[in-house]
């Protein structure tokens, strides 16, 4: 595997983790469904979060 794309790996499962322990996705969660079975609502949310911070990270380095 090429170097980049181990430090992109390295620094996508750095954001998840950070995404996944934020507040901000509890509140995020609650507010769309108001229920406590957010498991797969949830999880939707961390893609979403995912995917536009890996926009915002291939937008700023390439």
């Amino acid at each position: 595997m090429p170097d980049y794309a181990k430090k992109l790996r390295m620094a996508v499962k750095t954001m998840r983790d950070q995404v996944t322990k934020s507040k901000a996705l509890d509140d995020i969660t609650n507010a769309i469904v108001g229920s406590t079975e957010t498991g797969k609502v949830k999880e939707a949310v961390i893609t979403m979060m995912m995917m536009r911070l890996l926009h915002l990270v291939l937008y700023k380095y390439l």
